[in-house]
């Protein structure tokens, strides 16, 4: 094989073979073949060149003599590529390589890439090029420098970029030597990006190895490339900036990166609103690579950053925006709090997700899904968003039969419209314009009923600051069309139309603008006329110069335009004769004009002389018309000037005969001749009568109103091509989704071209490029297609939906198939499939809404358990759990087999399940259990979800190996998701990894797996792959769901969150302390958004634990235990807290746990979770005393030996975790004996109680233990009441002050949220008990800390006790009226103003009083409701009412005889009448 002298590739493949099946002949395999390449590449043998270790003898007898060898251009590609992929272990190569470097140089391209590539390689990854001895160093060095060199100098950049990305992080170290940092900062200014960007990112790796040399200078290309970021007006250099910066980001040290965090910010930040799709985008890219690296540093340009996020979120920079909003929140613990601080934000990715068609979007939006974390659904709120505002007034319902013939071009009108004014569709938006204006052309003048859809929504982007001058004169262009087609149907926005004609007369086309005056002149003069004094000199400014309007615009046309649209509106514009006139004769007279304007110019003077009065411009327009004729010589203009003398004779008559020898004279000297005005001079001269004013008149009068009238037109109807149509929808076999999605956009775009409507066919060319706007249109083609099919085709076609359903695997599709047959059944043309296959595939589309219609109906028909099982699921999914049990109830009540399948008196187990009522399920589960032991794998699902519901993994681990050898294959992949998740949950990773290879490709699945390739292996390399793969199978579930509803997408976010995490959990086990904290902090941030569910947490703490073991994340691990208490879960609470635990106690019994062995705060947790669980009084007072034993251990560790001792300790405690949680043990001890004597409270106990809380109240000032200590003297102050007998007053007062003064703190730490309820427990103990002077000093001190606006709440029980009997109380109401009412006088003045009112002289005295005080500095305040107040009395009691009241009452006295009585309301009546002046015109006419 060797003696040939030849390689070639085939040999190189035999060789490895042998290599790898017989390892005896590897070392003499090895030795020919190097023997062989240093031949052909050194032309030595490798021997005799290079090595000195081998045996000579050994050599030489096995040595081959080789003939000549075969050296060429591909031998040599060849030998080198041999060099770089055979293993040559053992043999030192970089001696051979040093040897060969001349192949650096080659004159042809691919060889010198070929041995450039294979150089970089070898000393990047060959152990031969990394032995320290002095010889390989020297040897290596200079093959490094060789190498570097040709970096800069190969003229190919190709090489000099493949040899950048040959070099790894292993030959670092080589490169930072002063020569090679000199060509690699050479190799910096490269005329190629790439190089540039390559070698950027090598000078920042070697800086660690010398940076005393890198630093300086990189500093010096860092300032560089700034300053062409900030100041260049080339976009791509712009772009090549941000991504050299990122490369930097990314590369250098973090120490050197540091300082310049601030500048790279700004200039990136500035370079993110940029126009410039490219630019922003790498300038995002930059930023979310700087928040990775200093978070911290960029705090405080989050909020700026996220306002400019949210709107590129809208805009073709979306995928950058959400990688950069991706990165922020994964970096610096910006999670669910987004939500809550940019409410929008959640808006934007249902929209992203709902109506984008990008995979690449759909998928970053899932990753910062996940990143921000699963927010609550309870606590979202969804708003509608910018565009869904704008377009409110554009897409409304459409209120016709689907049968009209108006609907579908309505519906193609309102969905363009969405389109329109859809930032984001920006691209789309002058096809969508074209789109309209085709179906305004096919519709003809009936299409006027679509204006008020299509031109507010014109105007609406015409006044958009965004427009450009090019979109305007298309706007303007298409409304000149519009106008010339619905004629006096735009009549209702000429005044909007108007306003921009004036708005944009500079700024537009002025072309467009007079054409579009041109057209409406033509429809709607009366609606023009009020235009005139600014339009008319605005037109005839712009004429003054030939040059000044549009150079693009044919000058001639458009003059010629304006002379039309004058003798059109010549009728109405007498008044403007001094505009009009003089600028038509500047035309007529200059000599540049065109022979065709100036002929125009001089028959408009004519008939505007014919219409117009301008009797006082006779003699300027005929002298300047006989000088025009003087001097041109062109027949037309002669001709014309003669009509014009004939019209301007006819209107002046015997006026005009003072030009007519002027006339005759040219004339003359012309030698022209008119028989016509020859004949009307002689008239004029002999006075005859002239008749052809009137005729000449009339005739063209009658052509100004010769417009075309608006005719009601009905579009005719298209005919179907039904054979091509189901050539189209035919179902081949199809593989793939992509064949799916294929077929559907063929048949849609079909509907639409076959459509027997106008409208929808208008629409092809649009649906074709934007396919979104195909699938919106598909229900309205479909039908109109439908009702022209006959019945055989209607047959064919619903056998191919049908087929469809049940073949398509893809979502989208099967979506958009029942659509269809909703929207179809709303027209009363069902399509004929069963309701069955519609709510299966309603379930498996996640369309729950449908599927429950479907399924309802079903269930009319056939009432059997396996429709109420379906109903019960689905029901569970769209949270009606008063309908799962109605129909339980409805089951329950089935007694006769006629009515339901009633096999068995109890529900099936299931039903429990899908209803989350685990403890009755559990029971149920069992008993059927004993009445059947055959193993069943449903049966068995079912008794694992039971029992993880409860946390009990090892039951559901037990069960799932002990029926894993009896099920069947399709039965295991049942079983494995759960099984799976119990052997993760038990750290049982074999098992795991047995279930998992039995799942079938799913989510789960490769959720799975990426966990057993962390725990394996913390590499991305080996999880990231699954994580990805997962990503994309949720993304397309979360597609389906979140357009129902947020909640329903929940599972998927929560889910999408975990992936997130294990993301993150792969970058920390090889960050920084600091880096892992921040990481730690922000599963915590996310995790404290999510629903407050034991399930989540649990999956969420699970994960986490790969790296942070419970112990060690003990604050989180407590708040689960807690949650799994407050849940129910008392028995996964009691595991979790045992599994916290440093000692185990005996038998896992909590309650001989060792408090002074562990945390505190994890007994503390014991302790509220052992009186959660216990059952009976015995056991709770054990547990107080246990808690009290912990309470005097722990006190005692921080100093503390009696509560005198707090205070004295609080100096160096008071931030400490410890004086908090002492405060907490406080207050539980306090509840618990409260709790304790709730039916037999004593004497003896209150002091003991009050005392706890005042001890929690000491340690901390936290409004629970202030609150609870006020509500624990209260109860003792309602027990002294009720057994006054036993009141000591002293003691008594005592435990009202505490009251007061908890109340009162209650109140200051509540911030003004919720505070009513302590400030009116304030009120009634100080209006009970204020008379008293010890308890009134108090108040007084106690109000002075209230803040004012806290009264502001009790304001009418204020008022309500100012004629209290107690002086104290008294006073001290009015005193703090008094002080509210200076700093809040509109709160009080009113109800102030109705109690001065009051028949009682106390009240009403009080009340005046503090109103005098208020009207020292609130005077016009008072004075205005004093007048207010009167008025409302006056205007609500007439006086003729009061009497008619009073005299009922007399009467009522009367008859029962009291005339005392009678004569005592009578008298009443006349003087408060006598007391009151009447002022109304109704009192003056009742006195």
């Amino acid at each position: 094989m060797f003696s040939s002298g030849i390689i070639s590739q085939p040999l190189i493949e035999t060789l490895e073979i042998v290599k790898t099946n017989f390892p005896i002949y590897k070392s003499k395999i090895q030795l020919q073949l190097i023997n062989l390449i240093s031949r052909i590449l050194c032309e030595v043998p490798y021997f005799e060149s290079y090595e000195s270790s081998f045996d000579i003898a050994k050599y030489h007898k096995e040595k081959i003599d080789f003939q000549k060898v075969v050296v060429n251009e591909s031998t040599i590609i060849l030998a080198w590529k041999t060099l770089s992929s055979f293993d040559f272990t053992g043999f030192r190569l970089n001696f051979l390589v040093e040897s060969a470097l001349r192949y650096l140089e080659h004159e042809v391209v691919e060889v010198r890439k070929t041995a450039s590539v294979t150089v970089a390689s070898l000393i990047s990854r060959n152990t031969a090029f990394h032995q320290t001895s002095s010889d390989t160093l020297k040897s290596v060095s200079n093959i490094v420098e060789k190498l570097v060199k040709r970096m800069n100098l190969d003229p190919e950049y190709r090489i000099r970029e493949t040899i950048f990305l040959s070099l790894d992080k292993n030959v670092d170290s080589l490169l930072a030597t002063p020569e090679n940092i000199k060509f690699l900062f050479f190799a910096a200014n490269d005329n190629f990006f790439e190089v540039r960007n390559l070698s950027i990112k090598t000078i920042c790796r070697i800086s660690k190895f010398n940076p005393s040399l890198v630093l300086p200078r990189l500093r010096k290309n860092l300032i560089k490339i700034l300053y062409q970021l900030e100041f260049s007006t080339i976009p791509e250099l712009k772009e090549d900036s941000s991504k050299i910066l990122t490369s930097i980001v990314q590369n250098v040290q973090v120490e050197f990166l540091m300082r310049y965090v601030d500048p790279l910010s700004k200039s990136l930040i500035a370079n993110v609103n940029s126009d410039q799709v490219g630019v922003a985008s790498t300038a995002m890219e930059c930023l979310g690579e700087l928040f990775e690296v200093a978070a911290s540093l960029m705090a405080d340009k989050i909020d700026h950053l996220i306002t400019v996020i949210l709107h590129s979120l809208q805009s073709s920079k979306k995928l950058s925006a959400l990688k950069l909003l991706g990165k922020i929140a994964g970096s610096a613990g910006i999670t669910t709090g987004l939500y809550v601080k940019y409410p929008s934000l959640l808006n934007i990715f249902i929209d992203l997700l709902k109506n984008n068609q990008s995979s690449f979007v759909k998928k970053e939006v899932a990753i910062c899904m996940g990143r921000i974390g699963a927010y609550d659904p309870s606590l979202v709120s969804l708003n509608s968003d910018s565009i869904a505002a704008a377009t409110s007034d554009v897409v409304l319902l459409i209120n016709l039969p689907k049968s009209d013939e108006f609907y579908a071009p309505t519906f193609c009108i309102r969905k363009l419209m969405e389109i329109l004014v859809d930032s984001k569709l920006d691209q789309y938006h002058l096809l969508t314009i074209q789109t309209v204006m085709t179906i305004f052309k096919t519709l003809g003048s009936i299409c006027s009923r679509f204006t008020g859809d299509v031109i507010p929504t014109f105007f609406l982007l015409m006044k958009s600051p965004a427009i450009n001058s090019q979109m305007l004169n298309f706007y303007f262009q298409q409304l000149t069309q519009i106008i010339l087609i619905v004629k006096i149907g735009m009549t209702p926005y000429i005044p909007e139309l108007m306003t921009l004609v004036f708005k944009y007369w500079n700024s537009a086309s002025n072309s467009r603008i007079i054409y579009l005056i041109d057209a409406i002149s033509k429809f709607m003069i009366e609606e023009l006329k009020e235009y005139f004094p600014t339009l008319i000199p605005k037109i005839f400014e712009k004429f003054e110069s030939k040059n000044n309007y549009d150079k693009e615009e044919p000058n001639v046309e458009l003059k010629l335009t304006v002379f039309e649209i004058i003798i059109r509106l010549s009728v109405h514009l007498d008044d403007y004769t001094n505009i009009i006139i003089p600028v038509i004769l500047q035309v007529l007279n200059d000599d540049s004009e065109s022979v065709i304007i100036q002929a125009e110019s001089i028959k408009t003077l004519g008939k505007l002389f014919l219409i117009m009065e301008l009797d006082d411009q006779l003699s300027t327009i005929t002298l300047n018309l006989i000088n025009i004729l003087k001097k041109n010589a062109n027949t037309q203009i002669q001709c014309e000037i003669l009509e014009s003398f004939y019209l301007i004779a006819v209107k002046s008559k015997f006026q005009f005969e003072v030009f007519i020898p002027l006339i005759t004279d040219v004339l003359n000297l012309k030698n022209l001749s008119n028989y016509k005005l020859e004949e009307l001079f002689f008239k004029i001269k002999q006075k005859f009568d002239i008749y052809e004013f009137d005729n000449i008149q009339t005739a063209y009068e009658g052509t100004l109103l010769n417009f075309e009238q608006l005719s009601i037109e009905t579009s005719s109807k298209l005919s179907t091509n039904q054979t091509r149509l189901k050539k189209v929808w035919q179902v081949s076999n199809f593989n793939s989704d992509d064949d799916w999605y294929n077929w559907f956009r063929s048949f849609s775009n079909e509907l639409l071209l076959q459509s027997p409507s106008q409208s929808l066919r208008a629409c092809s060319n649009m649906a074709n490029i934007y396919f979104p706007f195909a699938k919106e249109l598909f229900n309205v083609a479909f039908l109109s297609c439908w009702n022209e099919l006959n019945e055989a085709n209607k047959k064919n076609l619903v056998s191919s939906l049908e087929l469809t359903l049940n073949a398509s695997s893809s979502l989208e599709l099967l979506y958009a198939i029942l659509n269809l047959a909703e929207f179809m059944e709303q027209d009363n043309k069902p399509l004929p499939i069963s309701t069955n296959v519609f709510a299966a595939h309603s379930l498996k589309c996640h369309a729950y809404a449908k599927a429950l219609y479907y399924k309802e109906r079903d269930f009319l028909n056939h009432p059997d358990s396996a429709n109420i099982d379906s109903l019960i699921n689905i029901y569970n999914f769209l949270d009606l759990t008063d309908s799962s049990i109605g129909i339980i109830r409805y089951h329950e009540k089935a007694k006769t087999p006629g009515d339901l399948d009633n096999k068995s008196y109890y529900l099936p187990t299931s039903w429990y399940e899908k209803l989350n009522k685990w403890d009755d399920g559990l029971v149920a589960h069992e008993r059927n259990l004993l009445d059947d032991e055959s193993f069943n794998v449903y049966s068995t699902r079912n008794s694992m979800n039971f029992f993880s519901a409860f946390g009990e993994w090892s039951k559901v681990l037990q069960l799932s190996e002990d029926c894993w050898n009896k099920a069947s294959l399709s039965e295991r992949k049942i079983l494995s998701p759960i099984a799976a998740s119990a052997a993760w949950a038990n750290e049982q990773f074999n098992l795991m990894e047995k279930y998992t290879e039995t799942m079938s490709d799913s989510a789960d699945s490769l959720f799975f797996n990426s966990i057993l390739a962390l725990k394996n292996n913390m590499s991305s390399a080996d999880a990231m792959p699954f994580i990805d793969k997962a990503r994309d199978y949720l993304v397309v579930e979360l597609e389906a769901l979140i357009g129902e509803s947020y909640s329903r997408a929940y599972s998927v976010i929560v889910r999408l969150q975990m992936l997130a995490q294990l993301e993150e959990i792969i970058s920390f086990g090889s960050a920084s302390a600091e880096k892992q904290k921040v990481i730690a902090t922000i599963w915590n941030d996310r995790l404290s958004g999510c629903q407050k569910s034991f399930d989540i947490w649990q999956k969420m703490l699970r994960i986490r634990s790969i790296v942070i073991k419970p112990k060690n994340d003990l604050t989180t691990h407590i708040k689960f235990s807690t949650l799994c208490r407050k849940s129910g879960k008392l028995n996964l609470a009691s595991k979790s807290l045992l599994s916290l635990l440093n000692n185990q106690p005996a038998n896992g019994d909590l309650k001989s746990l060792d408090t002074k062995s562990e945390d505190p705060r994890l007994v503390y947790a014991i302790c509220k979770h052992l009186w959660e669980s216990s059952t009976n009084g015995v056991e709770k007072i054990n547990i107080i005393k246990l808690l009290k034993k912990f309470c005097g251990e722990f006190s005692s560790t921080i100093g503390i030996f009696k509560v005198n001792d707090i205070n004295q300790q609080l100096s160096s405690l008071h931030a400490s975790w410890k004086i908090n949680l002492l405060s907490k043990i406080f207050t539980k001890l306090g509840d618990y004996s409260l709790y304790l004597q709730k039916d037999n409270f004593s004497k003896e106990a209150i002091p003991h109680i009050t005392s706890l809380y005042g001890a929690a109240t000491k340690c901390s000032s936290s409004y629970s233990s202030n609150n609870k200590f006020a509500l624990a003297n209260l109860e003792a102050i309602n027990f002294f009441e009720r057994n006054t007998a036993e009141a000591n007053l002293n003691v008594f007062s005592s435990y009202v002050i505490s009251a007061l003064k908890g109340f009162s703190k209650s109140i200051l730490l509540s911030h003004g949220r919720n505070s009513l309820q302590d400030t009116l427990r304030f009120l009634s103990l100080w209006f009970k008990y204020g008379h008293q002077p010890e308890i009134n000093e108090v108040v007084v001190d106690l109000i002075s800390l209230i803040p004012l606006a806290t009264w502001l709440q009790v304001i009418p029980q204020l008022i309500a006790r100012i004629d209290s009997t107690s002086i104290y109380v008294k006073g001290l109401i009015q005193k703090l009226l008094m002080t509210v009412g200076r700093y809040h006088p509109q709160a009080l003045v009113y109800s102030l103003s109705v109690t001065s009112k009051s028949e009682k002289p106390v009240v009403r005295s009080a009340a005046l009083t503090i109103l005098n005080e208020m009207s020292n500095h609130s005077s016009t305040l008072i004075e205005q409701a004093l007048v207010f107040g009167n008025e409302m009395i006056a205007v609500s009691m007439l006086w003729r009412e009061i009497w008619c009241e009073g005299l009922l009452e007399a009467l009522f006295c009367y008859r029962k005889r009291d005339i005392d009585e009678m004569i005592f309301r009578l008298d009443l009546l006349h003087k408060e009448t006598d007391k009151q002046n009447p002022k109304t015109q109704n009192e003056i006419d009742f006195v």
